[in-house]
């Protein structure tokens, strides 16, 4: 029950199963009717006397004994509520995210009920962790920014409700959806730890092989967007997969994706989008990139007051939450282990010159030691000698 959750929680019952009320009235805390439910608007004040001693996080929430519900969680608390509960538990989240003052972006409403939460959050919250738990699988809903494997909050509220794996959707270049999972084994907030993805073009690995990640202006998937001293990586492969396939269409050839290790976590520094679409000019961070912002003519924007507020207030970096960053320097060919591409694909490239029509979904992708990228042309060209071989023959016994 969830009263029985909150008294646990917060200390407020003792081993006897009886009230320890440390000196304050029960009656002041809060009123519970006879099915466990709370009545009143003292339910702030005890979540704050149980956030108290808490070392996870609270779990407001009335939709128990579910196993389909929607989740919103931030800081030290997760709200879970099924359809029913929705605007009953809509103010709670309002207050917690700070959004008393704030407006819905483009239409200058104010943010009063859960619709307008959740698109605010998908919008303008990417801090927030918004979803929907099916069966302790946690289905993550956003448009564009996600909590990564790196993010605490996601490993917290992995751990809090028992979530066995975690879901989100993502757009190929082809309009196509395509589904990551994410074990729960997999989150984990610690940076070495993790396997980096870089997305690239066919037509660049033929280098990279032999001397690395290089930063370099002429090399970026944008046009007018140079980076002179930073390399894009992240722990997502589906935001890797997008770059890659920016990469391809730009040069007419095959996406490649790079799994990597970083050589020195120090250097690792804010991603380029992350300032420019969520910190924008509200944050320092913002003049690194200013001299690039003039040369497109992105225009100054604000960011909303209360998501920076809530980015200071819990002190975790925004990059590391969504497993995106910048890289400082050169990242050596001895630190990328393997690269992952359509094989059939790239071999057809490789022969014909010519990009083939359909590139298969970033699951069905072969993965290669990049240390042995010469050895892996050299197979691609026999086999093809061999084909030809073969064709040769086929065509004589025909004559």
């Amino acid at each position: 029950m969830f009263t029985d959750r909150i008294l646990d929680l917060a200390g407020i019952r003792n081993s006897n199963n009886s009230l320890n009320t440390k000196g304050r009235s029960f009656s002041d805390l809060w009123t519970i009717k006879e099915d466990g439910a709370i009545q009143g608007s003292s339910l702030d004040r005890v979540l704050e006397l149980a956030g108290e001693s808490l070392l996870e996080m609270i779990q407001v929430s009335k939709a128990n004994n579910e196993s389909d519900y929607d989740i919103i969680a931030y800081k030290d608390k997760i709200f879970t509520y099924n359809n029913e509960q929705r605007e009953e538990v809509a103010p709670l989240i309002i207050k917690h995210l700070g959004l008393e003052n704030s407006e819905i972006p483009y239409n200058n409403t104010p943010i009063e009920n859960m619709e307008q939460v959740e698109y605010y959050i998908q919008e303008e919250g990417p801090d927030v962790l918004y979803g929907r738990v099916s069966d302790n699988t946690l289905y993550l809903h956003s448009y564009v920014f996600k909590h990564s494997k790196l993010s605490s909050l996601l490993k917290k509220v992995v751990n809090q409700l028992d979530i066995l794996e975690v879901s989100y959707d993502y757009i190929t270049n082809d309009g196509e959806d395509s589904e990551v999972i994410v074990r729960r084994n997999e989150i984990d907030e610690e940076i070495k730890n993790h396997v980096f993805y870089h997305g690239t073009s066919s037509k660049a690995l033929y280098g990279i092989a032999q001397k690395g990640l290089m930063p370099g202006g002429s090399k970026t998937n944008f046009p007018g967007i140079e980076h002179d001293e930073d390399i894009f990586i992240t722990v997502n492969k589906d935001k890797a997969f997008f770059h890659a396939e920016t990469a391809a269409r730009n040069n007419q050839d095959i996406p490649v994706i790079l799994e990597l290790r970083v050589p020195n976590p120090s250097l690792l520094g804010d991603d380029y989008d992350v300032v420019v679409n969520i910190l924008k000019s509200n944050s320092e961070k913002s003049d690194r990139y200013e001299n690039i912002n003039s040369k497109v003519r992105r225009p100054k924007t604000t960011a909303d007051e209360s998501l920076i507020k809530r980015l200071t207030d819990t002190g975790e970096d925004i990059n590391k939450k969504l497993g995106i960053f910048s890289y400082s320097g050169r990242i050596p060919a001895t630190y990328i282990d393997s690269f992952l591409i359509d094989d059939e694909a790239f071999s057809f490239y490789h022969v014909y010159e010519e990009k083939p029509d359909k590139i298969k979904d970033l699951n069905s992708w072969d993965r290669y030691d990049l240390k042995d990228f010469n050895g892996y042309l050299e197979d691609i060209e026999n086999k093809y000698a061999q084909e030809q071989e073969d064709y040769e023959e086929d065509y004589e016994e025909e004559d």
